[in-house]
């Protein structure tokens, strides 16, 4: 018997009976970060982080058994007993079987996984973890209903199937929204691997945005514990406040980074779906800098998909060196991605096309002999571009400091 169902971005149908032979999922990434008196924090990671009954060696975890524990019926639907034991129980649980119960009540097939977490503060706690397919949204909305002294937030995504979410809660309420997959948000999820300065400093930005009076006034009414919204509701465009948020926490330069960042991506969105001829006509599409747009336009740079493709790859290389300090690293993280992402996609033909237009412009020399010279040859233009880029935001940065210096004496 086929059984459908619609959970956390996934959408699936399942045959009782045969989950063992599904094939291995792909996993979302995800993190819980949550807020709240010091007794309550401790009460939420005493009750739901702790170590698992099946995993008796392994360190403390969140154990979505302790948020909605799965019933006595629907265990001896685990592959115990006789065909006729787990038809009784299945009948008596009102669901088929192990599988679907978990689709149904954790969103995902599977307890968490690796996971890492811990408190940043007494009043915060923060985690990171991997979920079978989807963001194991109806646990999360019982974690809002069960301790509606906490705030918090859940960001999630899965590349792969092209989707992220981000979902608030507080007094027992819980919003979500997903949309696609977003490349710049997808930092805030892989900051929770690590506590140390920039985990904090997301953590906390994250915090912030579910105090916004805007994303719960009309749902505090309600009497239904978790609601969702689209994609163009206020929530899913709250991730732009959260990233601006992250980077006057952080300080530096890292603001001016991650606006950059944005207009890269704006800029390339909209030259993959229409041309853009000049410096005005993308300032009016994006609304960013004009001084990035210009530079961004000039001598080519976001001409070709090559040439978008390396600059978006550039531009998150360049915001992650500015979280982390490493500008002076090694380029052998962007490289990698360049290898993967360009070198390894784009056919040869592309590549040798996108050289014979690159070498006509001012100062680009490459080697197209060979697909070997043309690789290193693309590798050493990607360093130049890189350096380019560090170049204008340090010229940006100093000519708005000198701004700020002129009108405030």
């Amino acid at each position: 018997m086929n059984f459908d169902f619609a959970v956390g971005g996934f959408v699936g149908s399942v045959h009782s009976q045969t989950q063992e032979t599904l094939l291995v999922p792909n996993y979302a990434f995800n993190r819980l970060t949550v807020t709240g008196l010091p007794n309550e924090i401790a009460r939420f990671v005493g009750e739901c982080i702790r170590i698992r009954d099946d995993q008796p060696n392994e360190l403390p975890s969140l154990d979505l058994d302790a948020l909605v524990p799965m019933p006595s019926q629907i265990l001896a639907t685990c592959g115990r007993g006789d065909a006729a034991m787990r038809k009784t129980a299945s009948a008596a649980a009102g669901l088929p079987d192990w599988f679907y119960w978990r689709a149904v009540n954790w969103g995902t097939k599977w307890n968490t996984c690796a996971f890492f977490g811990g408190v940043i503060s007494e009043t915060i706690y923060d985690c990171q973890f991997d979920t079978a397919w989807s963001c194991l949204e109806p646990a999360l909305s019982t974690l809002a209903a069960r301790y509606p002294r906490l705030r918090g937030t859940v960001i999630a995504h899965d590349a792969s199937n092209d989707w992220s979410l981000i979902a608030v809660f507080r007094e027992g309420r819980y919003l979500s929204a997903i949309g696609g997959y977003d490349q710049r948000f997808g930092f805030f999820v892989d900051a929770g691997h690590a506590l140390d300065a920039v985990g904090v400093a997301s953590a906390k930005a994250l915090i912030s945005i579910v105090d916004d009076p805007e994303l719960f006034g009309a749902t505090l009414s309600s009497h239904s514990p978790a609601s969702s919204v689209s994609t163009s509701d206020t929530l899913w465009n709250r991730r732009e406040l959260a990233i601006e948020q992250f980077g006057r926490f952080f300080g530096s330069d890292l603001p001016r980074r991650l606006a950059f960042e944005r207009t890269v991506f704006d800029l390339c969105d909209i030259a993959d779906d229409q041309p853009v001829k000049t410096a005005a006509d993308a300032a009016r599409y994006s609304g960013q800098t004009e001084a990035d747009v210009r530079f961004l336009t000039a001598c080519d740079r976001t001409r070709t998909p090559v040439d978008r493709k390396l600059m978006t790859i550039l531009a998150m290389s360049v915001r992650s060196d500015g979280m982390y300090d490493h500008d002076d690293a090694t380029s052998e993280e962007h490289h990698r991605l360049i290898e993967e992402e360009i070198l390894d996609s784009f056919l040869v033909n592309e590549l040798s096309d996108w050289a014979s237009a690159a070498t006509c412009r001012s100062g680009v020399t490459l080697d197209s002999q060979c697909e070997e010279t043309l690789q290193a040859s693309f590798l050493s233009y990607a360093d130049g571009l890189r350096n380019d880029i560090l170049d204008h935001l340090r010229a940006s940065t100093d000519c708005a400091s000198l701004f700020s210096l002129t009108v405030n004496p």
